[in-house]
């Protein structure tokens, strides 16, 4: 199921707030972890106060910098073209391609034709994890991890009747497919998994 389905099913801001029972992902849909990139927790041996020791690879590579520049611009986009029916939909192709471009987007045209509102923002727990680039020397493909808290976001009907599915989950997992097109990175597939956190 994409993000872009699991909208249509009635949950409110960035499409990956709906049910998603049915989502394929990967074996154990394990919460992002810290990246080869993150700071390191190492405790003081004076205190048991934890101090933030950073790693030897404290910067990302320049691909990986730029794929989590981009997720994070996918979920702003979204929020952007959900919250304000003004902002064209041409907007997407900023950060989408392919099917997930033409799903999110035919989503959210009927979304509006219906006139569903949606309020409140997406908010990314961390940074988004990258999982792998290929091929290793040139990247042209990439996957990303990015959990999501959807505690802050509301939809609801023409009528004003709240549309989110009662139990939502307050966290949801994405998986993002990106890819390198001659407009820069940009992301054709998402699957993602409701979570009690990240």
């Amino acid at each position: 199921m994409t993000r872009t389905q699991l909208a249509a099913a009635g949950v409110a801001v960035a499409l990956t707030l709906t049910t998603c029972a049915s989502c394929t992902i990967g074996p154990g849909s394990p919460s992002p972890s810290p990246t080869s990139s993150s700071a390191t927790w190492t405790p003081k041996a004076s205190t048991p106060t934890p101090s933030v020791t950073p790693s030897t690879s404290a910067t990302p590579r320049p691909a990986e910098a730029e794929v989590v520049a981009l997720v994070k611009k996918y979920y702003e986009i979204d929020d952007l073209i959900s919250n304000d029916p003004k902002v064209p939909l041409r907007r997407y192709k900023e950060v989408s391609t392919g099917s997930d471009l033409h799903a999110t987007q035919d989503y959210r045209r009927g979304s509006r034709n219906r006139g569903e509102r949606f309020s409140g923002r997406t908010k990314i727990v961390g940074e988004p994890r990258v999982t792998a680039l290929e091929p290793a020397g040139n990247p042209a493909r990439a996957k990303a991890i990015a959990c999501l808290d959807v505690r802050g976001t509301r939809a609801v009907d023409r009528q004003g009747k709240s549309i989110v599915r009662p139990g939502r989950p307050d966290f949801f997992i994405d998986r993002l497919s990106l890819k390198l097109t001659d407009a820069g990175w940009r992301v054709y597939l998402v699957r993602n998994k409701g979570a009690s956190k990240c």
